[in-house]
């Protein structure tokens, strides 16, 4: 799991400046039957590109089967996430 995280620290973003690791919105990682099963940590669950989040986390990991699952970030989470929103907007 090591391995994919590495790869998922290669996606920013689309509005903030820092990886989708560094923000804290990977959780859980685990495979199952040859599948990858990932945690997308969101603030909000239908914040409008997480559609497009979906489809970066499973372009990136193309060479295998995904399922990404969205889920609520914990309140300490989402409390650092916009701090570092804040910090690294990019738009």
């Amino acid at each position: 799991m090591v391995e994919i995280k590495k790869i998922l620290t290669e996606l920013k973003h689309p509005e903030i400046d820092l990886d989708l690791v560094k923000l804290g919105m990977i959780g859980r990682i685990e495979e199952v039957d040859e599948k990858v099963l990932i945690e997308l940590k969101l603030p909000f669950l239908n914040i409008p590109i997480k559609q497009a989040l979906i489809d970066q986390i499973k372009g990136v990991l193309s060479d295998r089967t995904v399922e990404v699952k969205p889920c609520i970030m914990g309140n300490e989470a989402k409390a650092e996430f916009f701090v570092l929103a804040k910090r690294h907007w990019a738009l």
